[in-house]
């Protein structure tokens, strides 16, 4: 069994994801065409799979798509339709995978195309047609110049095909280990022109935390590592004005603008002078900014609902006194924090009442195990100490 490594994070090999010897695919396979052709004095040629180290994506053919996780469990298949190859040699293209996509080359003595995929979901991204015969060519994605390009042989000639040149946005999290942020992860990931390239979070150079919140390294590094997302890092000093923060934050800006990305995404609800900052500081740097979960103050109520319902879970880690008592600083997010919050607070926090640590939910892998310290008043804020319960796993880390 081979593997091809994910062109942008950690290699992962069939031992490290610790996969079963084999798979029960059999079991899966009813619901597809079972006429992958056969030649009459060899064997097919077999497509190899490719894993994350979270997932396994196993390609035959006429006979499906797959994606199983580590253990063998059947997360989502696909039929692409059915394949005929030149002289019955097999249907032996490995799918590619950078990012959140997986890329499967489709030539043949019909109409060939090659076609992007979400890997969490199988969802389709785009397809496009190729005018080739047969070939067993496996794509390969490159970084060049800024753009991401996905490269194929064939028959008649190679071609190289920009992976964001069919209307896909190329985006980078703003990241602050929230609810909200995580929530925000959550959504983007249901949108299919979207290709997720990273978590962007700011860290307080001296104490190696999350800058208001208050979180340790490690376990943003965690959350990355649940998310499957590199974490690309920006470290200021402290105390840190707004202009040496606002320099900063362009000088990361234009390395983040060169490595390909298109749209920063940000957690924002409400505030209409945070989001017209955030359009400010974007402004002329050939980024555009995203607000996938943005709404009104009328709205928060039933997000937090939601939140709660799809069991994302968190804690509050920074309570401001002046908007919320600080005994409240420790606690689980939870319906019942939702029912002791005094009415002028508002459920998510969005005014500064009080921010989060998100550790579980259905943006992240697993979840994150952590152990709540002890409670400061520091600067003016209540503050809780959060302690990860384990080693965390290692993260992809670009520093800005």
């Amino acid at each position: 069994m081979s593997y091809h490594q994910d062109s942008v994070g950690p290699a992962a090999t069939i031992n490290d994801v610790g996969l079963n010897e084999s798979f029960p695919l059999s079991s899966f396979m009813g619901d597809f065409l079972d006429v992958e052709e056969d030649h009459h004095a060899d064997r097919e040629a077999s497509a190899s799979p490719v894993t994350d180290g979270e997932h396994v994506f196993a390609f035959f053919g006429s006979r499906g798509l797959y994606c199983l996780d580590t253990g063998g469990k059947l997360l989502w298949k696909k039929n692409l339709g059915e394949m005929h190859t030149k002289h019955g040699h097999g249907e032996g293209s490995s799918p590619a995978l950078h990012g959140e996509t997986l890329i499967v080359n489709w030539d043949h003595e019909e109409q060939s195309f090659l076609v992007a995929l979400d890997k969490r979901t199988g969802t389709q991204r785009w397809r496009v047609a190729r005018a080739e015969d047969t070939s067993w060519a496996t794509p390969i994605v490159v970084e060049h110049a800024g753009k991401t390009q996905v490269i194929v042989s064939g028959t008649n000639r190679l071609r190289g095909y920009d992976l964001l040149g069919f209307g896909m946005k190329r985006v980078l999290l703003s990241w602050s280990s929230g609810k909200d942020s995580a929530w925000t992860l959550h959504v983007l990931r249901q949108q299919t022109d979207v290709e997720l390239v990273g978590l962007l979070t700011t860290f307080n150079e001296a104490a190696g935390r999350v800058a208001m919140h208050a979180v340790r390294r490690e376990l943003v590094e965690a959350q990355a590592a649940a998310a499957g997302l590199p974490l690309w890092s920006v470290a200021l000093t402290w105390p840190c004005s707004n202009a040496a923060y606002e320099a900063k934050m362009h000088e990361a800006g234009d390395r983040v603008r060169r490595a390909g990305v298109t749209h920063i995404a940000f957690g924002d609800l409400f505030l209409e002078e945070i989001r017209a900052y955030r359009e400010r500081q974007l402004a002329g740097t050939g980024i555009e900014p995203l607000f996938p979960i943005w709404g009104t103050a009328a709205d928060t109520p039933a997000l937090a609902r939601e939140m709660l319902a799809t069991e994302l879970r968190a804690v509050l880690t920074c309570v401001d006194p002046k908007q919320l008592d600080g005994r409240f600083v420790g606690r689980w997010f939870d319906a019942n924090l939702l029912t002791d919050l005094p009415a002028s607070v508002d459920p998510c926090g969005e005014r500064g009442e009080f921010h989060t640590f998100c550790f579980a939910g259905p943006m992240f892998a697993a979840p994150i195990a952590v152990l709540v310290g002890e409670a400061t008043l520091r600067d003016g804020f209540w503050f809780v100490d959060l302690l990860a319960k384990s080693p965390q796993p290692a993260v992809e880390s670009r520093i800005l």
